[in-house]
């Protein structure tokens, strides 16, 4: 009998929480070093205070609210858009929020099969050749990537007319759209093995479509309840003060409702979110894995397995005071240590995981 997701994700967990350095030192190794990085889903968590939003001369601090159970069950393989390179299941109803491993609050899809050791274009960061002004090929390759999955809660209570408020942020993809057929959040990753260059790292930019809804203190809201930010973003309400055919400004205050409750509601997107050079590993090295959303199927009803993991905090940085601190999602109270302390652990479970490779 096949294994039960649950089961699955339990078994990972505790493989995760015996730690990196067992897994690697006893040989559990998929691919050292894989021809082909897999099409797959990266489930991830951002640390307390981790993501900041800067709009004019103002700005929201967010924390990771952990998605949970999805709002939306699709199969257990439902890409949102099939990977390129070889045959595929047929889409069907996707489950975009990923949210099996119950910890994450982003999830990202990379939709295509790379070859890490091939030469071509970075997209998002390129060479260029100083004599000619021209783009130069580097060994890797990039995929497309969406950012599926978000769920954020405020850090600090806010003040607006004479009012407290919580914000929480989610996808615009899936404002006032049960079906996810709002504006994408898209973007591109550069994925190498170069062990003349810092060895397996990945470079990504994306553009982040979203939108934030602010809750007045004391409402009957419950955010612990699964999928709390793209229920309420599903089935927000224009105020009645609005007039016809409103359409949200970016960057601009409104009035919006959500189970009768009066709140207000900001549209934001943000451009060239950025990371570079940081490590990734073919082992899972600590995190726990949801289901891939976007499988690769190696022959009918055989998927491969996902090859591609991050390893440590990440700093997407849009280089204006935007900022998206994540780290893979663990089992453990990571989100409550602060960015800051996130930080020094994700480097110190680094610097374990290179020594325990040495050793090996």
């Amino acid at each position: 009998m096949a294994q039960s997701v649950l089961a699955r994700l339990f078994a990972r967990a505790f493989v995760g929480s015996v730690g990196a350095g067992f897994l690697l030192a006893a040989g559990a190794s998929r691919a050292a070093s894989p021809s082909t990085v897999f099409s797959g889903t990266d489930y991830l968590m951002t640390p307390s205070g981790g993501a900041t939003y800067v709009y004019g001369n103002k700005k929201l601090t967010f924390s990771g609210l952990r998605i949970g159970t999805p709002s939306v069950n699709g199969s257990l393989f439902s890409p949102t858009a099939p990977p390129a390179g070889g045959p595929q299941s047929s889409p069907t109803p996707p489950n975009p929020d990923g949210g099996y491993s119950g910890f994450a609050d982003t999830v990202v899809n990379r939709l295509q099969n790379v070859d890490p050791a091939a030469l071509s274009i970075n997209p998002v960061n390129p060479k260029i050749d100083p004599n000619t002004g021209q783009q130069i090929p580097e060994i890797g390759q990039a995929t497309p990537i969406e950012i599926v999955g978000l769920s954020l809660k405020g850090a600090n209570l806010l003040s607006i007319q004479n009012g407290q408020y919580r914000a929480y942020a989610g996808l615009e993809k899936y404002y006032r759209s049960p079906a996810g057929t709002g504006t994408p959040s898209l973007g591109s990753m550069f994925i190498r093995d170069d062990v003349g260059d810092g060895g397996k790292t990945w470079d990504s930019k994306f553009t982040i479509n979203a939108h934030a809804f602010l809750v007045p203190l004391g409402s009957s809201l419950d955010d612990t309840s699964s999928d709390f930010v793209r229920t309420v973003l599903t089935n927000l309400e224009l105020d009645p003060s609005l007039p016809v055919g409103f359409e949200p400004v970016v960057d601009e205050l409104y009035p919006c409702r959500y189970n009768s409750v009066s709140m207000m509601c900001l549209r934001f997107v943000k451009e060239n979110f950025i990371a570079e050079r940081e490590p990734w590993s073919a082992d899972p090295v600590g995190g726990l894995e949801g289901e891939n959303l976007v499988p690769y199927e190696l022959s009918p009803n055989n998927y491969a397995e996902n090859n591609f993991f991050l390893t440590g905090l990440v700093k997407h940085d849009a280089g204006d005071g935007t900022i998206h601190v994540v780290t893979p999602a663990v089992p453990g109270p990571l989100p409550i240590f602060g960015a800051t302390a996130a930080y020094s652990f994700a480097r110190r479970l680094r610097a374990r995981t290179r020594a325990v490779r040495k050793e090996a």
